[in-house]
């Protein structure tokens, strides 16, 4: 069940590689940047740029980053941007060029920052579908997967079974990563399988960050929802299965989750960094 030292460095050199990858576009805005801010004595009116990649990278060099523009009205965004970078070139009168790269990196770090622990998340959802779509081939069953338009797996349906990924069902309360449905119980009109407790089968907590630091913060952080979860099924004819898939799972984690296992207060669990122990999770979601 511990995440070895191996699997570890291969986590971290794959985010490596996907990070260096996802940054080319932020580089390659910053070099035209700086070629653009080249020939300028100061910084130039916002209506003479007229090209919509230096007006973004104009608007992240004053620290705004794309949720904070979202909530923001497009006039006191330009304001507040020409306000910022006219007092950057006031206090560096000879390197307010550079500065203003600098400062649009940083805000575009920390939005690739962002993207790679979204990706990390949804990664493991995305290993835990085909595991699942692969264990129904042997079976000679088809899934049918529902994707958003920012490439997120949603859902993933075979027979009269359902799983959902990354909802908040009203009968809980609060986000679950996983959830496997028996879609076969009819229902009430406007019903809903996923607010009806005894169609509940199985819970999940999947967590894929690599970084052995945040191994006991992703345990705690599931063990609170299997908590919440166990809380309101209590009084239900029917207790999900409750398990666990993680890429970090240190030593002291590894006890902690086996003691669960032992008082079946866990059904499973399954090390992300072993395609057999997912393929494993996998089968066993598909039998039940």
């Amino acid at each position: 069940m511990v995440t070895t030292r191996e699997a570890v460095r291969q986590g971290f050199l794959q985010q490596a590689l996907s990070k260096a990858q996802r940054a080319k576009p932020y580089i390659a805005t910053a070099i035209r940047l700086s070629e653009f801010l080249a020939d300028k004595d100061q910084i130039p009116p916002w209506e003479t740029l007229g090209d919509t990649e230096i007006q973004d990278a104009f608007i992240a060099a004053s620290g705004f980053s794309d949720k904070a523009r979202s909530q923001l009205d497009p006039q006191v965004v330009i304001s507040s941007v020409m306000k910022v970078l006219q007092t950057i070139q006031t206090q560096s009168p000879q390197s307010w060029r550079d500065e203003m790269v600098y400062r649009y990196l940083l805000t575009r770090g920390d939005t690739l920052g962002g993207i790679m622990r979204n990706l990390i998340g949804t990664d493991g959802n995305r290993l835990l579908t085909d595991s699942i779509v692969t264990a129904l081939e042997r079976q000679g069953k088809v899934a049918s997967i529902v994707v958003s338009p920012a490439s997120k797996i949603v859902s993933l349906s075979w027979g009269s079974r359902r799983i959902i990924y990354d909802k908040t069902p009203r009968v809980i309360g609060k986000n679950v990563d996983v959830i496997l449905l028996d879609t076969s119980l009819v229902l009430p009109a406007k019903e809903k399988h996923l607010e009806n407790p005894t169609c509940y089968i199985a819970c999940g907590e999947i967590k894929g960050g690599i970084d052995p630091a945040g191994s006991d913060e992703h345990w705690k952080t599931a063990n609170s929802a299997f908590e919440r979860i166990r809380s309101v099924f209590a009084s239900q004819e029917r207790m999900p299965n409750l398990f666990f898939a993680g890429a970090a799972i240190e030593q002291s984690v590894a006890e902690e989750i086996f003691h669960q296992l032992e008082t079946a207060k866990l059904s499973y669990v399954a090390n992300l960094t072993s395609p057999e122990q997912v393929h494993d999770l996998a089968q066993w979601l598909t039998d039940l």
